[in-house]
C-alpha cells in the first residue's frame, strides 16, 4: 500500500493546478486564430483582419479571418446556414430564418473583441470553427463562445435525459469494487502522518 504524506499530497495537487493553468493560458490569449488539423496537431497566428466578401465575384459569401502570415479561415456562410439546427416550440435562442442565422454570425465575426478563433480543418476543407470572445449581435455586447460543426449535427426529439439501462449483476458487482477502491484511494490521499 502506497502511503502518502502531506507534502506528497500538496505537491501532486500544486502539479495538477499547474498542468491546468498552462492550458487556460494557451487558451486565454486573444485576437489568436488557431488552426487545428487534428488533436495534436494545431498552430496559432495574430489576427490582422476579419472580413465579410466574396471570393469570387459569383461565389458565396464568406468570413475571411486573415492572419499576419499566409495562414487564413475561410468560412462559408451559406455552409453555416444549411447545417442542422435546433427548433422547437418555446425555443428562445432559435433562429427564424436563413438572414437572421447570417446576420447572428456576421455580426460575431465582424464586431468582435479579441477572439480566440479556432478552425477545424480535414484535408484543408474546414469541417467546423469555434468563436470565444467579446462582441456585439443585434447591440448587444457580450462574452461568447459559439461552435459549429458544418458536417456533423445530430438533434432528436424527445427527452433530454436518456433513461438508465438498468445494469446485469457483473456490472453491479464492478461498480461496488469500483466505489470501494475510490473509498480507499480517498482513504489514504486524507490521512494526516502523526508526527510524534
Amino acid at each position: 500500500m502506497i502511503k502518502l504524506t502531506n507534502l506528497t499530497t500538496i505537491t501532486l495537487i500544486l502539479f495538477c493546478q499547474l498542468a491546468t493553468l498552462a492550458d487556460y493560458e494557451e487558451e486565454r490569449t486573444t485576437n489568436v486564430l488557431t488552426i487545428r488539423e487534428s488533436f495534436d496537431k494545431k498552430k496559432s497566428y495574430p489576427i490582422k483582419k476579419i472580413s465579410k466578401k466574396r471570393m469570387t465575384p459569383t461565389g458565396p459569401r464568406v468570413i475571411h479571418i486573415e492572419t499576419y502570415s499566409d495562414a487564413s479561415c475561410i468560412i462559408p456562410l451559406d455552409r453555416i446556414v444549411s447545417a442542422p439546427r435546433v427548433n422547437y416550440e418555446g425555443c428562445t435562442h432559435c433562429f427564424d430564418d436563413d438572414i437572421e442565422m447570417e446576420n447572428f454570425y456576421t455580426d460575431l465575426f465582424l464586431n468582435r473583441r479579441d477572439p480566440h478563433i479556432t478552425c477545424d480543418k480535414t484535408d484543408g476543407k474546414l469541417v467546423g470553427f469555434q468563436f470565444l470572445g467579446g462582441t456585439t449581435i443585434n447591440g448587444k455586447s457580450m462574452f461568447t463562445s459559439h461552435a459549429l460543426s458544418l458536417d456533423t449535427a445530430d438533434y432528436r426529439n424527445g427527452k433530454f435525459q436518456e433513461e438508465k439501462e438498468k445494469l446485469n449483476p457483473i456490472q453491479k458487482a464492478l461498480n461496488q469494487v469500483e466505489d470501494v477502491l475510490l473509498d480507499l484511494i480517498i482513504d489514504v490521499g486524507t490521512t494526516t502522518p502523526d508526527f510524534k
